[in-house]
């Protein structure tokens, strides 16, 4: 990635994060390109005017905490692939590409040159037709939408989720005898949410293994934070990033996948999905 990006250092990446949208455009664009070569993040997308965009994506590198020092390795990562996919690739060649597999990734039969150019056309005026063309046969040269559904339905298994279940039902039986509280309550109220999501099993594999994942990520922040209270002070903690973690899960599975409505709802009702 470092190679890809071009910053120096730490600091230089910073910097440029700082000061530079387009490069902020390009790592959210070659995060959710690298979900189709075999980095299994737990980053969550939905559609922005730049194409696929996950808040908690811009939190990381805000914070610094995407790239560092330290390289990480990442198993099953089809490197050699992925660099000739982007290689000296432009923003809006990435752009064209990831927005097109964003919306296709579910529906690959209806993928097709005439249906991906009047797509652009619509969402992407002002990117030449050319650069469309390209994204479009790259897309199909490296076969990415027809790989998709054999690489979920393997990664997806009836133990993953209940391992989930198990891990849910543990932290919300240590928070239900903290102090009740806002923070309390955004906890327990959360996970509860996302068990009714792990129950949902008419959802495409494609979908099950993003909720799964990302609510792996979640519950993982949740037990980082819960380690950090002192003396149980569990309204002391700050949990700003759970919370905007909470409401873009809310928003997905609303707004993108129209599975059930946010909490904050008046027609949500959790004893409708028990």
């Amino acid at each position: 990635m470092k190679e890809v990006l071009k910053f120096e250092n730490p600091n230089d990446f910073q910097k440029k994060i700082n000061e530079s949208k387009e490069f902020r455009i390009r790592i959210q664009k070659l995060v959710y390109l690298s979900k189709f070569f075999g980095w299994e993040n737990s980053y969550i997308f939905t559609l922005n005017e730049r194409g696929p965009y996950s808040i908690n994506l811009a939190d990381n590198y805000y914070d610094n905490k995407l790239f560092n020092e330290n390289a990480i390795e990442i198993h099953n990562f089809k490197i050699e692939e992925f660099f000739e996919f982007i290689e000296e690739k432009s923003n809006e060649f990435l752009e064209a590409s990831s927005t097109l597999i964003y919306v296709f990734k579910n529906e690959p039969s209806s993928f097709s040159k005439t249906n991906s150019i009047t797509l652009l056309n619509e969402l992407k005026p002002d990117i030449p037709l050319k650069i469309k063309l390209d994204a479009f046969d790259n897309i199909k040269k490296f076969n990415i939408l027809f790989n998709i559904e054999k690489v979920f339905s393997t990664y997806e298994t009836i133990e993953y989720k209940n391992r989930l279940k198990r891990k849910i039902q543990e932290i919300q039986k240590e928070v239900d005898t903290l102090k009740v509280c806002r923070n309390q309550t955004l906890i327990l109220g959360s996970l509860e949410y996302m068990q009714v999501i792990i129950k949902q099993e008419h959802l495409k594999p494609s979908y099950k293994r993003d909720l799964l994942k990302f609510i792996d990520f979640y519950i993982k922040q949740i037990e980082l934070n819960l380690k950090l209270q002192l003396n149980e002070k569990i309204d002391a903690l700050d949990l700003n990033l759970i919370e905007k973690l909470f409401n873009q899960f809310q928003d997905y599975v609303n707004q993108e996948l129209n599975i059930i409505s946010r909490v904050d709802d008046e027609e949500f009702n959790y004893a409708n999905f028990y």
